[in-house]
């Protein structure tokens, strides 16, 4: 298959790496669909003029999905690659007529304007196109490895119910399932169902074939609430797991959330409380505190508050301003009342991306992007380069 748009992304930076190829479906493969003609009135001018060009049949859909990726090393040898395959489904369509007049200028030997009118017919479609293969091969030393993923999806929504990986020695199902999939009309699945937040799966499976039967291997459920901790809102609360066929285990808390629903606190079974800062508007992390509760941030030591508190409105009102930002990350990390934590801080451009992430040892990265917004650098904080990256687009 030839593709009109092919896009190609190399990257440098470390010794051993060498560059991808992403081939995508293209505009050419699939372009959109012109309104139909219903009457022939007028035929020459609309089809040999902008008029109408108002309207179409949106096959967007079905482009711009990745078809095949190609990993070389650098010495242009492939080392892996990976194609796509994908189903299209129409669920239903429907079409709708309208009328377009056009008006002409009036000559001077006319009396009035004259107008011409056309009627026409677009589709609107339900439908959706979804990815439900994946074909790997993976070039070694000693041969080369095949493996699939095979993806299939809930009848109604377009989500992952059912995962199907085999490669030469294994087989492994896993299985999803989502708050829609739970009936009791009066539980906090319906609510969530209700409000269309039904992206994430509750209940995950796992499960490896063995002499033809599905041998459990790994389980999580995520419990929701609605309750003071979580601002009133249904949010996650608890989230369990299970190997094997033994009974589940409690492994995180979700202990507490902000009034715009981001987590500020959780804490892993048996583990320490970790508290995550939030600014930029309430919109990106600035740190994340290991060790630490929330309220013990808030109210157990003046000086951390307050500088929580210029955090939160320096990163609000002047986001750009990154080196004061960082210097009041710095002043927190190092305050006495974090010496026995350990404290991850971070900058963003908003709408861009994270744009530098300091360590719990005091050592620094810092990221730059391009002008379309791509990440292009990573350097440490003396400014050595880490890794770079360069993107490129050619047409076969």
């Amino acid at each position: 298959m030839k593709f009109n748009i092919d896009y190609k992304f190399d990257w440098y930076g470390e010794e051993g790496n060498g560059f991808k190829e992403y081939y995508y479906s293209s505009p050419s493969n699939y372009p959109n669909e012109k309104e139909k003609l219903l009457n022939k009135t007028n035929e020459i001018l609309a089809r040999n003029s902008q008029y109408p060009g108002i309207a179409y049949t949106d096959n967007d859909i079905r482009r711009g999905k990745l078809l095949k990726e190609i990993t070389y090393n650098q010495k242009n040898q492939i080392l892996q690659k990976n194609e796509y395959t994908y189903t299209y489904k129409l669920f239903d369509e429907n079409s709708f007529d309208f009328r377009k007049s056009f008006i002409m200028s009036k000559q001077p030997t006319q009396s009035s304007v004259g107008s011409l009118e056309d009627n026409f017919r677009i589709t609107l479609r339900n439908e959706r196109n979804l990815v439900t293969k994946k074909e790997s091969k993976e070039y070694v030393y000693h041969g080369l490895i095949q493996s699939t993923i095979e993806y299939e999806y809930d009848k109604r929504y377009p989500l992952l119910k059912k995962e199907i990986k085999k490669d030469p020695i294994n087989e492994v199902i896993s299985y999803y399932k989502y708050p829609f999939d739970f009936t009791d009309s009066n539980s906090i699945m319906a609510q969530l169902t209700w409000e269309n937040r039904i992206s994430t799966p509750v209940i995950t499976k796992v499960f490896r074939k063995e002499d033809g039967k599905e041998r459990p291997v790994f389980q999580t459920r995520t419990e929701y609430t609605q309750d003071k901790s979580t601002q009133k809102l249904i949010l996650p609360k608890y989230v369990y797991s299970a190997k094997g066929g033994y009974s589940e285990e409690k492994k995180i808390t979700y202990d507490r959330y902000d009034k715009s629903s981001n987590l500020i606190q959780y804490t892993p079974e048996n583990g320490l409380p970790v508290s995550i800062i939030w600014g930029y508007n309430d919109q990106y992390p600035l740190a994340k505190i290991e060790g630490v509760g929330y309220e013990s941030l808030i109210s157990g030591n003046a000086a951390i508050k307050d500088i929580i508190t210029t955090l939160q409105s320096k990163s609000t009102q002047y986001p750009e301003d990154q080196n004061t930002i960082i210097s009041l990350l710095e002043q927190l990390r190092i305050n006495e009342a974090m010496k026995d934590a350990m404290v991850t801080t971070y900058t963003h451009k908003p709408l861009i991306g994270m744009t530098s992430m300091g360590l719990p040892n005091g050592l620094r990265e810092y990221y730059t992007y391009d002008a379309k917004g791509r990440l292009k650098e990573i350097r440490d904080q003396d400014g050595k380069l880490l890794k770079s990256y360069e993107y490129q687009f050619r047409k076969n």
